[in-house]
């Protein structure tokens, strides 16, 4: 890998010099065009200065350098910058406190949760988290096992990635388009023919964003190796299976048992009607007794009026 990073610093050290003197003749070619002896001796500044200029950028962006020899020495060491990732699945009757329980373990590693989305039943009870949670690298594997324990573990799954190339050729390629935007620069504050400010100002633009974008390279891959990635989700646990049926019995057991079966729905049946019947029972009697009374007496009165004669 050592080798390999080398060649990579190399070509693109390559690449910007050529890219550079070529800007660098471009300026001087064009200035010298101009068709006076004021373009032909300010385009012959440019190009003669253009090697002070260069050597300047580079004492003038040191850190550029200082980031690229740091990589260099490190390269020899050859220590993993690894990404973690990982998937927990975990079932639990309350799923609310294994929630809880996950943000302590978080919370005292000096981890986030980053991301979030609960889902609740009917009765309003917790019955589903996903957590997205950010851990420090180091205790990734500490993290990951204290996990699985806090309920019952239905799946696990783990990965890791060495990124150390990747982040050696970001940072050296930082440096050569650090030292390359100062070199432009040079060149910039020297032009004076509007063809070559107009080149090199694209070539300056092209640069800055070159630039932006390793600059947020690095700083993914040094958020993405310094904490590591572990997707949790925690459902509730099924409800209890239903007990399996008896087996159903035969000879004389199995008759008494039918039959007390048969006289406990029957008598429950009986019992029932009852007390479906009893109300209007109770209402009926409450108003038939007293009536009864009237039209037996009204009956009796009846009968013994004697008739009026004609």
């Amino acid at each position: 890998m050592t080798s390999r990073v080398r060649v990579t610093v190399a070509a693109t050290a390559l690449l910007g010099i050529a890219g550079l003197t070529g800007l660098t003749g471009l300026t001087g070619c064009s200035s010298g065009s101009g068709g006076n002896d004021s373009g032909g001796s300010s385009g012959g500044s440019v190009a003669d200065e253009g090697s002070a200029a260069d050597s300047n950028a580079v004492r003038a962006d040191a850190p550029a350098d200082s980031v690229k020899a740091a990589y260099h020495a490190e390269d020899t060491a050859a220590e993993p910058a690894l990404i973690k990732r990982g998937t927990i699945g975990l079932r639990s009757d309350d799923v609310a406190k294994a929630r809880l329980d996950a943000r302590h373990l978080v919370d005292i590693v000096g981890g986030t949760v980053d991301d979030e989305e609960t889902t609740a039943d009917d009765a309003g009870e917790v019955s589903s988290v996903r957590m997205v949670l950010r851990v420090p690298a180091a205790k990734y594997d500490e993290v990951t096992e204290q996990l699985k324990g806090i309920a019952t573990l239905t799946d696990a799954t783990s990965s890791s990635t060495d990124v150390r190339d990747r982040i050696i050729r970001t940072h050296v390629q930082i440096g050569v388009q650090h030292d390359a935007i100062a070199r432009i620069r040079q060149l910039l504050a020297r032009a004076t023919n509007i063809g070559d400010i107009i080149r090199i100002e694209s070539e300056l633009t092209d640069r800055i964003a070159s630039l932006d974008t390793l600059r947020r390279t690095a700083a993914y891959l040094a958020d993405q190796t310094s904490m590591s990635t572990i997707n949790l989700y925690i459902e509730k646990s099924p409800d209890h299976a239903a007990p399996a049926p008896e087996k159903r019995r035969t000879g004389f057991i199995g008759g008494l048992d039918r039959g007390w079966d048969a006289f406990t729905a029957t008598v429950g049946w009986l019992a029932g009607a009852v007390g479906t019947v009893l109300p209007f029972a109770v209402a009926l009697t409450v108003v038939g007794i007293p009536l009864g009374w009237l039209l037996r007496r009204r009956f009796r009165s009846g009968r013994t009026a004697k008739p009026v004669a004609g």
